[in-house]
């Protein structure tokens, strides 16, 4: 069995590699400067990607209303001539 100084010294052992785990895994001061960079440079390309988008939705709001309109004029065209076929085969 492990006497009391024994069982401290594992203990303390176990807690200097947890310590030394963390602190292989800390963010020093270069590695936030060069994130802070590359989040720099992608602000701008975000903005870029809002303006095409932007843009694409206008196109696609542009082209509905155009389809609508003109599948409204097609509707309207064959249910004129649907309805001038059948006065004409009510009157003949």
């Amino acid at each position: 069995m492990y006497t009391n100084r024994e069982q401290m010294e594992v203990r303390v052992h176990k807690l200097e590699t947890e310590v030394a785990v963390i602190r292989s895994n800390y963010a020093t001061k270069e590695d936030i400067a060069r994130l802070e960079l590359k989040l720099a440079g992608t602000d701008a390309k975000v903005v870029g990607i809002e303006i095409k988008l932007a843009q694409l939705e206008t196109k696609m709001v542009k082209w509905f209303i155009t389809t609508s309109v003109a599948m409204s004029g097609l509707m309207i065209t064959t249910a004129g001539l649907a309805f001038t076929a059948g006065a004409i085969s009510i009157s003949a």
